[in-house]
């Protein structure tokens, strides 16, 4: 009688074979990191073609970056009557006149005024000056340090001699000095300076919202004195 031959014992589990579905699943999920970094990263490129053409573009027809020229010397227009200048030892016949309305051009050649509507501090500096060049990081650090009150506009006048100096000139020093206030940039004749009666500088005037002329000081002027000044004049 012949034997039954025994049947083959099953295979191993480790020695089975992986499923299709098995093999497809885990091959997705590890390709799966790479193509979300591939996507980013395209993605992140197509964003700054973009910011970089809207910049390129913007304001011009042409694909050429647009080169702002800073002009020192710019022309004023002086509506209303001039101050009259502020004399040592003699009152400020200033105090209580509507003060001029100003209109001119910023460095980059941008409109810009000075007419009633907002409580007004001006700056008039004189390039060059030794006192307008101490006043000026007084100031800045004034700003700086939080003390400047909420609802002051603050407009600042560059006048003076020598501001075409190619090596230095007057946008360079603001620069330098982080100056964070919009500036209109006098006429060669000095026509801003001369309507608020700046004979001397630096030179702080503090108009209300209606355009009244409600303190000036020539000279150094330290902070606290211009805080209480802002209060006392403008209510701030």
């Amino acid at each position: 009688m012949n034997a039954r031959k025994a049947a083959p014992p099953p295979p191993r589990p480790s020695q089975r074979p992986p499923s299709r579905r098995a093999t497809s699943a885990s091959s997705g999920s590890g390709s799966r990191p790479g193509w979300w970094i591939a996507i980013g990263v395209l993605a992140a490129s197509v964003v700054v073609a973009v910011v970089v053409l809207v910049v390129i573009n913007s304001g011009s027809g042409s694909s050429s970056p647009a080169v702002i020229n800073l002009v020192q010397i710019q022309p004023v227009t002086v509506s209303g009557t001039a101050l009259a200048p502020l004399r040592v030892g003699q009152a400020d016949q200033a105090l209580g006149a509507n003060a001029p309305r100003l209109s001119g051009r910023t460095f980059g050649s941008r409109s810009i005024s000075l007419k009633p509507g907002k409580p007004t501090m001006v700056v008039v500096v004189s390039y060059g000056d030794t006192y307008s060049r101490s006043e000026v990081p007084q100031l800045v650090q004034w700003h700086h340090s939080g003390l400047a009150p909420f609802g002051l506009d603050v407009l600042t006048v560059v006048t003076g001699p020598g501001r075409t100096n190619p090596s230095d000139p007057p946008s360079s020093w603001l620069v330098r000095e982080e100056w964070p206030w919009p500036v209109l940039v006098d006429d060669q004749a000095g026509s801003a300076a001369g309507a608020l009666g700046a004979s001397d500088s630096p030179q702080i005037l503090l108009i209300d919202a209606h355009g009244v002329v409600r303190y000036r000081r020539s000279g150094l002027v330290a902070a606290t004195e211009l805080a209480i000044a802002i209060h006392d004049n403008l209510g701030l």
